[in-house]
C-alpha cells in the first residue's frame, strides 16, 4: 500500500535524480500494478498526529506513510532512515 501523498512525493523525487521519463514510467507502472493507492481522510488527522508527536526532522509525507503503516498494522519500507527510527511502527530500511 502507499498513500496517495507518498505517491506523488515518489514520482517528484525521481523526477529529480532521474528525469521525467523516468518517473513517468515508474508512477504508471506503480499505478498499474498491485500496489493498492490508499487516499484515506482519516488519514489526514493521523498523519498531522504523527507530525506533532514525532521528530521534527520526519517531513509531513514521512508522517503519511508513519500513520498508514501505523493503521494497517503493516511494516514500513523506507529508504530513509528517520523514518526507518520513527517510533509505533515495524519498519525496514533499505540502502540506496
Amino acid at each position: 500500500m502507499i498513500h496517495s501523498v507518498n505517491l506523488a512525493e515518489f514520482y517528484y523525487k525521481t523526477y529529480q535524480k532521474s528525469g521525467k521519463q523516468t518517473a513517468d514510467t515508474w508512477y504508471y507502472q506503480l499505478r498499474n500494478g498491485e500496489i493498492s493507492i490508499v487516499n484515506k481522510g482519516e488519514l489526514v488527522w493521523a498523519a498531522g498526529l504523527e507530525k506533532c508527536r514525532q521528530s521534527p526532522k520526519l517531513s509531513l509525507a514521512d508522517c503519511f506513510a508513519l500513520a498508514l503503516a501505523k493503521s494497517e498494522n503493516a511494516l514500513l519500507i523506507t529508504t530513509d532512515e528517520e523514518l526507518a527510527n520513527a517510533k509505533g511502527a515495524s519498519s525496514k530500511h533499505i540502502q540506496v
